[in-house]
């Protein structure tokens, strides 16, 4: 079954988010996690893959929804989920993690951009860890 994903804009006006049906879709980053301190349970998780992608989406059916059968899988885990969104996407070199490795703010509406279009996948939120599902929106 194909469907079409949602998108809409949010705040700020530079932004844009992926729905499809009811559920918010996100990019999942892979990541690499690292003990923070010995004494405590404490990790640092760092992105291992692209995650800084804006959105290029025409509004002219992108993105593209493709529902998977779930069979006996727990459907919250990104190997198992029940629908996966493909979009067009640009990557933005300049958006980076933060010194200290924090999530960073939008980049400006005016940053470059990859001229080369990139296909991401979305899945829902809950199936992810690292994860982006808010984005700058994209020429």
């Amino acid at each position: 079954m194909r469907s079409r994903g949602t998108t809409s804009h949010c705040r700020p006006a530079r932004a844009a988010r992926v729905r499809a049906e009811n559920q918010v879709a996100a990019h999942e980053a892979h990541e690499d996690a690292r003990a923070k301190r010995r004494s405590l349970a404490a990790w640092d998780e760092v992105p291992v893959s692209d995650w800084n992608y804006a959105l290029a989406v025409s509004g002219e059916g992108d993105p593209k929804a493709e529902a998977k059968a779930v069979g006996d899988a727990f459907p919250w885990t990104p190997g198992a989920v029940p629908v996966v969104l493909t979009a067009p996407a640009r990557k933005v070199p300049s958006w980076t993690l933060t010194p200290a490795g924090e999530s960073p703010p939008l980049p400006p509406a005016d940053a470059a951009q990859a001229d080369e279009v990139t296909q991401v996948q979305l899945i829902p939120y809950g199936a992810t860890h690292l994860r982006v599902s808010v984005f700058p929106r994209g020429r």
